[in-house]
């Protein structure tokens, strides 16, 4: 009888070391033509295996599994990966969204038909046709009732309920109800919003300070917005005061207390400048397009007429306060600052150069992203890839 016992014991023990063997070194090495993954059990060696097909079937095995086992992600073929916040980013893996941390490691697994970034810890997400909201660890806080919903801006975010606009509260209670045919997220106190084919500004009470009165507008930037009204724009206060008469075909943002014009007084292939909120021109040079002013830097965009029947354009990077070209490289495509890095394309690959206009990280990728909390996501051929701020690969995906 206690041999037997002993006999028991003794299983009892080998089958608890081998569970615990295995949720330390399971490995996932093959599927089969089903998709139905293949477990084995490795012992001493760390995970090696990986998943390339997306199969919703075997994807959901392989996460369950990932989640419950700790297997790293780094092998999954990711479609698609958008700009970290709150150290998330989205990601697209077989047709579905989750969200990814900066460790690799899916901490939201996907399912989702549509999901947008993180916003004030709240991310917007599609669960069968309708649009709730979700935090950083994945829990539904905010009901999927919404036909449409945008990001969360100063506590409040534009939903569709019923075939009209609304604004909601964190809670998911309607705070603002009127029904505009159109609306931006609250910027610095106030919202645009459309009404009967003209624009105006509401206030967090759903108060219409400025009127319904301009064909196009943009959201408050430093105290100042850019609106249309007729064939042309100008900038107003938060009142509704004209602080630069309209006069230009186009305007932008200000960034830095500089934004970009396309003024009706120059003539050309490039009639564009920079003003100040005066508006004074504070840059020397016209050019046909430029981005917003980050670091106190610019890329601006010149066209060139080859022939009478091509025209080239080149970018290049200036510092618009005292109207210098801070590298003399010459781009295909450049895009703003973040993070004091810019991401250029020459001919046909993307690298980064730092504000003192050097090449930090060498053009070898096909596709680039701006950095957004010390990462950017780049593409090689079909596989997208994580980097550092040293263009480093910090996880490399199938």
């Amino acid at each position: 009888m206690n041999r037997i016992l002993s006999l028991l014991l003794l299983l009892l023990l080998q089958l608890c070391l081998f569970t615990a063997c295995e949720k330390r070194n399971i490995t996932l090495e093959n599927y089969d033509k089903d998709s139905i993954i293949n477990i084995r059990v490795v012992e001493g060696k760390e995970y090696k295996g990986s998943i390339v097909e997306r199969d919703d079937k075997s994807l959901k095995l392989y996460l369950s599994l990932s989640d419950t086992l700790n297997i790293p992600y780094s092998n999954i073929a990711i479609d698609s990966i958008g700009a970290f916040v709150h150290g998330l980013a989205a990601v697209l893996i077989a047709g579905k969204w989750g969200y990814l941390n900066t460790k690799g490691r899916i901490l939201i697994t996907p399912k989702y038909d549509v999901a947008w970034n993180f916003s004030e810890y709240l991310a917007p997400v599609n669960i069968n046709g309708k649009y709730g909201y979700i935090d950083t660890t994945g829990r539904v806080v905010i009901k999927p009732n919404f036909f449409l919903a945008g990001v969360f801006s100063e506590g409040l975010a534009c939903v569709q309920v019923n075939g009209s606009l609304s604004f909601i509260n964190t809670k998911g209670e309607v705070i603002i109800k009127n029904g505009f045919e159109e609306a931006y997220c609250f910027s610095e106190g106030l919202a645009a919003v459309k009404k009967g084919n003209k624009w105006g500004y509401i206030n967090k009470n759903g108060l219409l300070i400025i009127k319904p009165e301009f064909d196009e507008v943009s959201s408050f930037k430093e105290s100042i917005a850019a609106v249309k009204k007729g064939k042309v724009w100008g900038y107003i206060d938060k009142i509704g005061k004209w602080v630069i008469k309209p006069q230009y075909y186009l305007a932008k943002d200000f960034s830095e207390g500089f934004a970009f014009v396309t003024d009706t007084t120059l003539k050309g292939l490039n009639p564009s400048t920079y003003i100040d909120k005066s508006g004074e021109r504070v840059f020397d040079r016209q050019f046909a397009f430029g981005n917003i002013v980050t670091n106190g830097i610019a890329s601006i965009a010149t066209l060139k007429r080859k022939n009478s029947d091509e025209v080239t354009v080149s970018w290049t990077y200036w510092r618009i306060s005292d109207n210098k070209q801070i590298t003399p490289l010459e781009f295909d495509e450049a895009w703003p600052f973040h993070e004091s890095l810019a991401p250029v394309r020459i001919k046909n690959k993307w690298g980064y150069i730092d504000t003192c206009g050097r090449m930090v990280i060498k053009p070898l990728f096909d596709n680039a992203t701006n950095f957004r909390e010390g990462y950017a996501s780049v593409k090689i051929g079909e596989i997208w890839n994580l980097i550092n701020g040293n263009g480093l690969t910090v996880l490399k995906t199938k």
